[in-house]
């Protein structure tokens, strides 16, 4: 196991324990680990989202920009 793999794992453990196993399984094999900073934008509007943000500490704001859900991520 790769050292990403394992705090991957170690996370998805700690913070998730009431996930079911396969899905921890497919989130240690498939996820990747990012670390944001405050003010850094994640989704911008009219984005392709062939992934979505697991969140395993802090806080995520989200802008609507229009009356089509099309949203801002951002950490803070």
């Amino acid at each position: 196991m790769t050292p990403e793999k394992k705090e991957i794992s170690e996370i998805v453990e700690n913070r998730f324990p009431f996930f079911e196993k396969e899905l921890k399984e497919a989130i240690i094999d498939c996820g990747r680990l990012k670390h944001i900073e405050k003010g850094d934008l994640l989704i911008n509007s009219g984005d392709f989202i062939k992934s979505f943000p697991l969140l395993a500490e802090g806080l995520l704001k989200i802008f609507r920009v229009d009356k089509i859900i099309m949203s801002f991520f951002y950490i803070f």
